[in-house]
């Protein structure tokens, strides 16, 4: 039977026609993590019923019949069956394999059997007492355990891919007079995978933004809203967590309340109150299905909206708080209250919006309805999220101890609080909102009251802002209403408090008269507005294992206040227009995924460079980006955007941008001031002066002994007026703290053109120092310290007296408290030498403007690379500036690309994008290690371990400065765990720094120190190159004390300064050349290794032991010097048999 071939060809049927139109399928590049994701999001491969309904068509069919069958070999009954009653079944068949397919005719035998989609889904089933030779699984109808004859021939491998791949095309549809589902485990859901960067979550489990297919839903009510050319509704699915401390029973039972719950709520309809979609059960996963709310949740509404303060706002305002209150009502009405009223518990729907663009507030999240104290009991300290707690009513812990029940008025007081927040952030802004936060913060107790003896009375806090807006807005009716309201009925103890069915009357009154109340002097409240998309960031969790992973938080407020200070319109670029229609296609503000599709060449790029300034802008920026693939210009293109992997283009909008800004553009500076400009320095000042203000970066008053914390010298940078430049002496003139020190590489120079302070021309230099006689780099710090309103500036060059042995002894033990003592650290990142400066020209940006349909848009080639501008940076690759990094309080880095402010709280870009790394922020501390402590807090070993492995693979021009180019940071260390530091050991962790072994294929260089100053051999300051550490599990060794402790009070020194060496118990070795060879790493190179030539000190022995009964010993390797004298050659991991039982004592130097 030939196929018909009027109209469109026909298409056979096979796997590489399927795969296309599979959604959520595995495509090149993607890795198993990013295919595990999916397929934990319930986002795995399906195919859409439409388009499977268009493409088993009767056309299809015949011509894949025919390929596979041959002309003669099946009839029209055949072709009708497929079509009309097993298409689903069929397109198995052809997944499974279509060899097997032409080779038996299995689908004949299925339609014989009048097998059709209605039976699907079948699933395999053991036979029970199959004999030899027996199939040993048949295939049964899901809810029956009748075999099915017709698969009984297939074979166990064939049936068990059936089984497998039919979900494929099974996927569900969701129903609007169905609520509840309970899935198959493996059956797949027709949800369309989502980018989630940042997906929010709580104790229960997270809530993820997928899509809905649109073939798989019949939801008319939802009025869901589908994406620009895309085929399915954005949703917000909520994952129960049954891997948490809560047994999976009780996660069932809060799962079946919350469903009672949620379809109470739909039932009701009320505006404010969310609708869920659908609940439903796969396996052991517990989901609910809502509409996605695209203005994100009350909280970030608060961080992003920047109307002014109007009669609108006001009157919207008050609206959603009436509405809410309404809500509420009606479930307290049905015999459930919510439990959890909070502000990232009501989301901001933008779905029908009023006339000033404003949508709707909706309660959600009622996971705690009616089940709080259940859900108390199973909450884990260091996961509970704050927010949760800061709502709870006083009289939480009668609750939780069962010595009362909880009335509906425990809802009342959550409100109350919310609402509280609400006035506040509509009177005075984000700022005063987050002030407050903050304050409750600092008091230790950050709920909305405090706990007195055996009292819990309103916080003071709290009392004094309710005072504050009682006398700012007495004259205000509405506003006094709803301070009073909130004040008298709602924050006040239980007896006391207003159910909701009275706050609502009180609120619709409020509501009624809002509409008449007159606000003609709200518009001259100061408020300070934040941009879009700036919302919570996650919990910063504490953890042993920290990650190097780069996140670009933006820092909306700190720009708009740094932008006001800034002339704008100077460092943003003209709007172009005309370019050409590929160009025009693209919608920049496409954000729903992580990437835009450009659908062009590289090669398309460059040749309409000449014509189109956005081919020639996106040419420039893409065109360094490597592909992976041998013609890289020929493959099609796609614009990561910043959360997304790689972005080569960052978005930016104006402050006044119109409308929620797409989830990848910032507020910041597309344009960068020029270096060493008024502009640049006036964003320098305002980084300080913000820091100074918000962090705690740097004490905030002179310290009682200012003198014993300043350096010995400091140059005196006069002013522009008055620029005259000498070098002073702090304990001969009064100064006041601040002084700025400056990081720099000095670069191998000559003698000649050094600029340094000997012994025989420091007398000169407190009189004058000539400026322009210093190097550019040291012209450049003395520019920037007068431009940031500094007197002092401290240059080691210039404050250490050079070529002075005394002088050096007494400043290097200094060096701790001259970088964290200082006011800011400069530091020329990019600078090799002295002579290079950092205020130089630096390569212009790339930038274009464009216009959109909600307001111009601002592209610029993506430079915020702090890890290669600073830590892969010539400075930060010397061993010198690793402390200095460390130490200081608050860094300026000058590179080559842009200026980055590095404090307690991250990475601030020139570009005002704010970028956060745990790993890196170890280092910027701005109170050195106390950031490290939090992060490794139960094994800080592992802090010191990082510091010194990373230190110890940077370079130094002179390897003797191995000890002294870390001293600083090593007595920060012994100070911090109140412990002995030498030689790169803690005395506190002795045995675990004692063994370290080299991170490098090559040997360790011995460092030829000058005699009477080497480090012992014991010590990885007597070599040159990267280190690391033994793993040694915690716990499970017990440390011998073969190696004595030098810094323990017991150790025997003999009355003799200590000159490095350590007393060691010692045994010779029962090992092979071959086996010592692949069980002890040598520091140096040896060419040849017999075992008779060394010995070994036993320095901990496994608690463990092995399957052999054999026990792990982890030594120090040691060679012959002198008699009893010995050297460390390496360390390693000895069996208990490797080892000779006699002992003697040595000494190890």
């Amino acid at each position: 039977m030939a196929p018909k071939t009027n109209g469109t060809p026909a298409k056979v049927i096979n796997y590489l026609a399927i795969r296309p139109l599979l959604v959520n399928v595995k495509s090149h590049g993607d890795t198993d993590e990013q295919v595990r994701e999916r397929k934990v999001a319930h986002c795995e491969p399906f195919m859409p019923n439409k388009d499977l309904e268009s493409f088993v068509t009767e056309k299809n069919v015949e011509a894949t019949l025919d390929e596979l069958l041959g002309h003669d070999e099946y009839n029209k009954d055949l072709t009708d069956y497929i079509v009309k009653k097993a298409p689903k079944t069929f397109l198995t068949c052809i997944c499974i394999g279509a060899e097997y397919l032409k080779r038996q005719a299995c689908i004949e035998i299925l339609r014989k059997a009048d097998f059709t989609d209605e039976d699907l889904p079948i699933r395999t089933v053991m036979v029970k007492d199959a004999e030899d030779g027996d199939e040993p699984y048949e295939v049964c109808p899901t809810g029956s355990d009748d075999p099915l004859a017709c698969f009984s021939k297939w074979g166990a491998r064939l049936q068990a891919e059936y089984e497998e791949k039919q979900w494929i095309f099974l996927a569900p549809t969701f129903k609007e007079r169905v609520f509840s589902y309970e899935f198959h485990q493996n059956e797949q859901m027709p949800f369309v995978y989502l980018p989630n960067p940042n997906p929010s979550g709580g104790f229960f489990g997270k809530v993820l933004k997928l899509g809905l297919h649109e073939d798989h839903q019949s939801l008319p009510s939802f009025h869901l809203k589908r994406k620009p050319n895309a085929r399915y509704a954005e949703v917000a699915v909520k994952f129960m967590s049954t891997e948490s401390n809560v047994p999976n029973s009780d996660v069932d039972k809060f799962y079946d309340r919350e469903k009672t719950t949620l379809e109470l709520m739909r039932k009701l309809k009320d505006d404010h109150l969310i609708r869920a979609i659908a609940a439903y059960k796969k396996g052991t996963s517990r989901c609910f299905i809502f509409p996605w709310a695209e203005g994100g949740n009350l909280d970030t509404f608060w961080r992003n909206d920047r109307s002014g303060l109007d009669e609108y706002l006001v009157r919207w305002a008050i609206n959603q708080m009436t509405g809410i209150t309404g809500g509420i009502m009606k479930l307290h009405a049905k015999g459930t209250r919510h439990g959890d009223i909070k502000p990232f518990n009501i989301l901001y729907f933008l779905d029908d919006v009023d006339e000033h663009g404003r949508g709707t507030l909706k309660v959600a999240d009622v996971g705690l309805a009616k089940v709080h104290t259940e859900y108390t009991k199973y909450r884990d300290p260091t996961t509970t999220r704050v927010s949760t707690e800061r709502y709870e009513p006083p009289e939480m812990m009668r609750y939780i101890k069962r010595e009362a029940a909880i009335p509906r008025v425990y809802d009342s007081w959550s409100l109350g609080c919310v609402f509280l927040e609400f006035t506040v952030w509509l009177l005075y802004g984000e700022t005063k909102l987050r002030g407050f936060h903050q304050d409750l913060k600092d008091s230790n107790q950050e709920k909305f009251y405090e706990m007195k003896g055996n009292s819990n009375p309103r916080h003071h806090v709290v009392n004094k802002l309710i005072k504050e807006m009682e006398e700012g807005f007495s004259d205000s009716v509405t506003f006094g209403r709803l301070i009073r309201l909130i004040s008298e009925h709602l924050l006040v103890p239980v007896h006391k408090r207003m159910e909701t069915r009275i706050l609502y009357e009180e609120m619709e009154d409020i509501r009624r008269n809002s509409q008449q109340d007159s606000y003609s002097g709200l518009a001259g409240i100061p408020r300070i507005r934040p941009v879009p998309n700036d919302g919570p960031q996650p919990p910063d969790k504490h953890t042993s294992k920290l990650d190097n992973q780069w996140r670009n938080t933006p820092d909306s407020e700190w720009a708009r206040i740094l932008i006001s200070r800034l002339d704008f319109n100077s460092l943003r670029p003209a709007v172009q227009t005309g370019f050409c229609d590929a160009c025009n296609s693209i919608d920049f503000l496409d954000d729903s995924g992580d990437s835009i599709d450009l659908g062009r060449t590289l090669q398309s790029y460059k040749e309409g460079s000449g014509s189109c300034s956005m081919c020639r802008f996106l040419f420039q920026c893409l065109s360094s980006v490597p592909t992976g693939t041998s013609n890289p210009i020929f493959d099609e293109l796609r614009l990561s955007l910043p959360h997304g992997n790689n972005p080569r283009v960052s978005f930016y909008v104006n402050p006044d941008y119109k409308g929620p800004a797409p989830n990848h553009a910032q507020l910041g500076l597309p344009v960068l001031p020029s270096p060493g400009s008024p502009q640049q320095f006036a964003l320098l000042n305002e980084w300080i002066t913000l820091c100074d203000n918000t962090h705690k970066c740097v004490v905030r008053e002179p310290y009682e002994d200012c003198h014993g914390k300043m350096p010995t010298r400091l140059i005196h940078v006069g002013t522009a007026d008055d620029p005259a430049l000498h070098l002073v002496d702090t304990k001969h003139v009064k100064t006041t703290w601040k002084y700025i020190a400056l990081s720099h590489c000095w670069g191998r120079l000559s003698k000649e053109e050094r600029f340094c302070t000997y012994s025989d021309n420091i007398q000169d230099l407190k009189r004058h120092i000539p400026f322009e006689r210093l190097p550019r780099t040291f012209k450049d710090a003395v520019r920037a310290t007068r431009a940031l309103n500094i007197c002092y500036l401290w240059i080691d060059s210039l404050c250490i007296i050079q070529e002075d042995a005394e002088d050096w002894k007494v400043e290097a033990v200094r060096m701790e408290d001259v970088f964290n003592s200082a006011y800011c650290t400069i530091a020329a990142s990019s600078s090799s030498s002295s002579l290079d400066g950092f205020l130089t020209n630096r390569r212009e940006r790339a930038v274009i403007g464009v216009n959109t349909r909600k307001g111009p848009l601002y592209l610029a080639d993506a430079i915020d690379d702090f890890r290669k501008d600073v830590e892969q940076g010539i400075l930060n690759t010397r061993g010198w500036v690793f402390q200095e990094r460390a130490l200081s309080r608050r860094t300026i880095h000058f590179t080559s690309t842009q200026v980055y402010w590095e404090c307690g709280h991250g990475m601030h870009c020139e570009t005002l994008a704010h970028l956060r790394n745990r790993e890196s922020e170890l280092l910027g501390d701005s109170d050195f290690p106390h950031y490290g402590l939090q992060k490794y807090k139960d094994d800080s070993i592992r802090l010191v371990q990082y510091l010194y492995r990373t230190y110890s693979g940077l370079n130094l021009t002179h390897a003797t400065d191995r000890p002294k180019a870390i001293l600083g940071l090593q007595s920060r260390l012994g100070d911090t765990f109140q412990t002995e530091a030498q030689y790169g050991v803690l005395s506190a962790y002795f045995e675990r720094l004692l063994l370290w072994q080299r991170d490098q294929p090559l040997p360790l260089d011995s460092i030829p120190y000058p005699k009477g100053q080497a480090a012992p051999s014991w010590s990885w300051m007597s070599v040159m190159g990267k280190i690391n550490y033994l793993d040694i599990p915690f716990g499970k060794v017990t440390w011998t004390g073969h190696v004595a402790n030098p810094f323990n009070d017991h150790y025997d020194k003999d009355e003799v300064p200590w000159d490095g060496g350590l007393q060691v118990v010692a045994h010779k070795l029962a090992i092979g050349e071959d086996t010592l060879k692949n069980r002890i790493q040598t520091d140096r190179a040896y060419s040849k290794m017999d075992p008779k030539d060394f010995i070994c000190a036993v320095v901990g022995t496994s608690k463990l032991t092995n399957d052999d009964g054999t026990t792990d010993q982890f030594v120090l390797l040691l060679r012959f010097l002198s008699p009893y004298v010995y050297e460390r050659s390496g360390v390693g991991i000895l069996l208990d048999i490797h080892i000779q039982p006699e002992s003697f004592s040595v000494f190890v130097i």
